[in-house]
């Protein structure tokens, strides 16, 4: 359900820190009927930086995704922020037996929608789990036509 289609099903969200809300979005998509949205209304308090290393945090998520160890996989996804959005977009691929977490960062895409890859995931086990950020600011992120897909040999 990468397109978010199908409601949220296989996807969970999760609150570090800061105001976030999460919702389907059928008023801004990159392709199909919906996004997964996250919005960011306002920063924890000073004291959950010593914690969290940052005072916004929530993600979308799929935990335990089917994968063949060894393999390598290509991740790929279309983000939309908000023009104010003042924070950074992490994509992590946990399980990757090269480098544990895997990440592909985005910045402000000042509305536009903007694919964001990321090469080389290499499962140690039979399933991954892919995060999506919303980290260290305020706005709002769309998330739309998330994919893995086993890359060419």
């Amino acid at each position: 359900n990468g397109g978010f289609e199908q409601s949220s099903s296989g996807w969970s969200n999760q609150t570090q820190c800061g105001d976030i809300t999460y919702a389907l979005d059928t008023s801004q998509r990159h392709s199909g009927a919906a996004s997964a949205r996250l919005l960011c209304s306002a920063l924890g308090p000073p004291e959950v930086e010593e914690k969290f290393k940052t005072r916004a945090w929530g993600r979308w998520y799929q935990p335990a995704i089917p994968v063949q160890p060894g393999r390598k996989y290509r991740m790929r996804l279309w983000i939309r922020t908000s023009k104010d959005f003042s924070g950074k977009i992490h994509a992590w691929a946990t399980g990757d037996k090269e480098v544990g977490t895997r990440t592909a960062v985005s910045l402000n895409t000042e509305g536009l929608w903007k694919e964001v890859t990321m090469e080389g995931i290499t499962p140690e086990a039979n399933e991954i789990t892919l995060y999506l950020n919303l980290m260290e600011g305020t706005g709002t992120v769309w998330l739309d036509d998330v994919e893995l897909t086993e890359a060419e040999p």
